[in-house]
């Protein structure tokens, strides 16, 4: 099995659904921890990236991952990782409602702290559910998440997760 970045160009992924078992595409990473704050993978994101893939792979051998995890990121420099439950606790600590945005589908909020301003966005359930459905409309058998540990624990009382993960 082999982890591929599927919106990454660089990545040869006709080369690698030739030869390995199974390829596990990281489809996340709209936004990443380096990069401006902005959602982990809006849904016309993900929908572009994976519609785009999944014609290029042998459909029994593809995973989607899906991101379930939190990003703050500071004005500037790199954001923290959170873990959905942080970032709902500090939500409530900070005295802030997440709202979710109608264009991307994910929940987000922001804060201040000593004058620096801070923009958190969240891959919670309803996100994953979001993608679940995106993922399965696509042709998209098996999913898997990363990480363990820091998904929104609603997504394990969720209908539509069915066996899919």
């Amino acid at each position: 099995a082999v982890t591929a970045p599927p919106a990454d160009p660089n990545w040869n992924l006709p080369a690698l659904g030739s030869l390995a078992d199974r390829v596990i595409l990281m489809v996340y990473g709209e936004h990443w921890q380096t990069g401006s704050p902005g959602p982990i993978a809006s849904d016309p994101w993900f929908t572009s990236v994976l519609s785009r893939v999944l014609k290029q792979l042998p459909s029994g051998r593809v995973t989607v991952a899906l991101a379930s995890y939190a990003y703050d990121w500071p004005a500037s420099g790199p954001a923290a990782i959170l873990s959905i439950d942080q970032a709902e606790a500090l939500a409530a600590q900070k005295g802030v409602r997440p709202e979710r945005d109608l264009v991307s589908g994910s929940a987000h909020f922001s804060y201040s702290v000593d004058g620096v301003q801070h923009t958190v966005w969240l891959s919670d359930a309803t996100v994953v559910r979001q993608e679940l459905a995106i993922g399965r409309a696509a042709g998209a058998r098996s999913f898997a998440l990363w990480r363990l540990g820091t998904e929104d624990p609603a997504i394990w009382h969720s209908t539509e997760l069915g066996s899919g993960l």
